[in-house]
């Protein structure tokens, strides 16, 4: 069972935990829609669908779980976002399903050498799809 503010994200049925050290998340909805002045000078603004951008900004990570990410990113293909809000519900797109996105390219910066490595300043960036 998952506990609050757990993230796994895969291909469908292989979703993957998204290790939470030093991670943040950020959840930035996008507009998608159209916006014109009247004759009369008022703006209206039509909006026809919001998708999300999911940002997970990291202090620091091992090369594990940096490796893990950039497993995913090699995919490149759409994939689940399971968002945990509570032990048995997730975070919803604005259409009630369960968001699909997709990985941009991760840079990084090597803080230690050793082993795995320890890296910081990862920003791993997803978008709705």
């Amino acid at each position: 069972m998952a506990n609050n503010g757990d993230i796994y994200m895969g291909p469908s049925g292989s979703e993957r935990y998204i290790s939470p050290y030093g991670r943040q998340l950020i959840i930035k909805p996008i507009e998608i829609g159209r916006s014109q002045r009247t004759a009369g000078g008022t703006l209206k603004t039509d909006i026809i669908n919001v998708k999300y951008q999911f940002e997970l900004p990291y202090s620091m990570i091992d090369g594990t779980a940096l490796n893990e990410l950039l497993t995913l990113y090699n995919l490149q293909t759409a994939l689940n976002l399971r968002i945990y809000t509570s032990p048995s519900s997730w975070f919803l797109n604005y259409d009630g399903n369960l968001p699909t996105v997709r990985v941009n390219a991760i840079s990084r910066r090597r803080i230690i050498l050793l082993g795995q490595g320890l890296w910081g300043d990862i920003n791993i960036v997803l978008d709705e799809t």
